[in-house]
């Protein structure tokens, strides 16, 4: 990837090999950021705009190519440091298209893809709470408030709302019946 020479212009890209029948690129732009291609056969908007994910520090986007028969999906990598996890999304990403022969099913392969690693990388820092979550958890905190201000010292009230572990396996509070 490193040794592909950044153009004055556009891209400079060369065929990844092995990559099965789906066409897949290493190349870089103009810029000098490292780019990832997926070329498809024909027009794919529809599918990209239902389908398609942001990536923090990569640009996901659907673009054509030649006379507008052919698209591409490009990943472009926007920090050189991270280069080496791009290398290595990029790479899974080539292994699980090998079996691949058709463009639609190409993009939805590729978009999958993006998206799992979305979801590895994020781990649970990147899960917000449900609606029911939230409610869940502000019910917890209003009873903790009521029971540290209006009934016990805030070292026995976080004992109450605290759980404890029954012979039963249960959690219950020490104050539950």
């Amino acid at each position: 990837m490193a040794k592909i020479a950044v153009p004055e212009q556009d891209y400079n890209v060369r065929r990844a090999a092995d990559c099965g029948s789906i066409p897949l690129y290493w190349g870089r732009d103009a810029a000098g950021h490292f780019l990832f291609i997926v070329e498809l056969d024909g027009d794919h908007s529809t599918q990209f705009k239902q389908d398609g994910t942001s990536v923090h520090g990569i640009d996901v986007d659907l673009r054509s190519f030649g006379e507008g028969t052919e698209q591409g999906l490009v990943l472009t990598l926007e920090r050189q440091v991270d280069s080496d996890l791009f290398h290595g999304l990029c790479e899974t990403m080539a292994s699980s298209l090998k079996a691949v022969q058709d463009s639609p099913t190409a993009l939805a392969v590729a978009l999958a893809h993006i998206k799992r690693w979305k979801a590895f990388l994020a781990g649970k820092k990147g899960r917000l709470l449900s609606p029911e979550e939230v409610r869940g958890l502000f019910g917890e905190l209003s009873f903790l408030r009521t029971l540290y201000t209006e009934h016990l010292d805030q070292v026995s009230a976080m004992d109450a709302w605290v759980a404890r572990r029954c012979s039963s396996g249960l959690y219950l509070s020490k104050y539950s019946r």
